[in-house]
């Protein structure tokens, strides 16, 4: 499972916030957010200067084809996925082939509440 876009070498420098970097919903639409910090004067929107991200899965120790939306956003990558099911997800994702600050994540995936 694969999310692409053009390339620069900054994994490290990469910022993973949000909800869904935490805790999945089963069933529902689950975003986080991954900053790219200004390089020099550039800014971050700049198509010369985005990351290239690869996204790998693992539910519950197998691996999973869960497909990732990438949008940016406010000079964010917003990132909005929809587990299938309960379990643990472990996520991978890559920057310009190296793993981001934090990655794997591990992310508990659990049924909403009722209302």
């Amino acid at each position: 499972p694969l999310s692409q876009l053009p390339s620069i070498h900054m994994s490290s420098q990469l910022l993973v916030q949000g909800k869904g970097i935490h805790l999945g919903l089963v069933g529902l639409s689950n975003t986080f957010t991954i900053s790219v910090p200004t390089v020099g004067d550039t800014p971050r929107n700049n198509t010369d200067h985005q990351p290239h991200f690869t996204f790998e899965c693992l539910l519950d120790g197998q691996p999973i084809n869960l497909p990732f939306t990438v949008l940016l956003n406010d000079e964010q990558y917003q990132i909005t996925y929809n587990p299938p099911e309960v379990g643990t997800l472990t996520l991978s994702i890559e920057g310009d082939g190296s793993h981001i600050t934090g990655s794997p994540f591990t992310i508990p995936l659990r049924r909403p509440l009722p209302l």
